[in-house]
């Protein structure tokens, strides 16, 4: 798993050092043990983005992930990544190949997301960061 200076990592989010600085001292964010970030780490910052954006408050957020009443864990899985570096020619060629997409790609100043659904009925994400 790669590993990113905080520089980077920040570029990579599509956020400022400032903020994921912030996120680290809110405990969302946790660095390894030679303070650097891995991938798990720059897509929870697209999560935390899209939670503020529908006005879920960043102190809460911040809250119930240290008492573990929320976990960002699954972020850390392999499969969550799959499909991270999709474009929207991509999205286009999906869409043709029968893939059922429930939203258009959304724009953000992080990057853009798109959904779509499993055979099995499931909502998943398809996120590119900036």
């Amino acid at each position: 798993m790669e590993r990113y200076e905080i520089a980077i990592a920040a570029e990579r989010a599509g956020t400022s050092v400032e903020e994921l600085r912030g996120l680290v001292d809110l405990g969302i964010l946790q660095l390894d043990a030679d303070g650097r970030f891995s991938d798990g780490d720059i897509r929870r910052v697209g999560v935390v983005h899209s939670l503020v954006t529908a006005s879920i408050p960043l102190d809460l957020l911040a809250s119930a992930l240290r008492s573990g009443d929320l976990s960002f864990d699954f972020i850390d899985d392999p499969s969550y990544s799959l499909f991270a570096s999709y474009s929207d020619e991509t999205f286009e060629e999906l869409s043709s190949k029968g893939v059922k997409f429930v939203s258009d790609v959304l724009e953000f100043p992080w990057g853009s997301v798109a959904q779509f659904e499993d055979p099995d009925g499931n909502r998943l994400q398809i996120r590119e960061g900036r």
